[in-house]
């Protein structure tokens, strides 16, 4: 959080795709260099204020397993995410896809589920 643009683009590359929803910009790199970003492979989504990170997700069905969240690793199922982080205050189904999202407020801390298992990870400022 807070490392600035430029900075992130010298270790990642440019953005492969750039998405704005609910007037925020989001850009998606791919996490190893030689993928596509896709629904599939694995891919950071990163929103920035200010040219800062502001938010980070990594995302996909194929995270390489350094990537990992206070000891979550993608593939985790629901029950070790509890163990770790608790109970979810919010959770819900993400319309039109078979992903559940798990929330954890006031902590900027969310998890996506698909099929069960850990598929996504954000955390942002608060």
């Amino acid at each position: 959080m807070g490392q600035r643009r430029v900075i992130v683009e010298e270790l990642l590359g440019e953005p492969h795709k750039q998405m704005r929803v609910a007037g925020v910009d989001y850009y998606a790199y791919a996490i190893e260099p030689f993928y596509e970003v896709s629904d599939y492979l694995p891919y950071w989504v990163i929103s920035y204020r200010d040219h800062k990170v502001y938010s980070l997700q990594a995302t996909g069905l194929a995270i390489p397993p350094n990537i990992a969240f206070s000891s979550i690793h993608f593939g985790d199922g629901k029950e070790h995410v509890m163990a770790i982080l608790g109970e979810a205050p919010r959770r819900y189904q993400r319309r039109g896809h078979d992903i559940e999202v798990w929330e954890y407020p006031p902590y900027p801390v969310s998890i996506e589920f698909k099929q069960g298992l850990v598929f996504s990870i954000r955390v942002s400022h608060k």
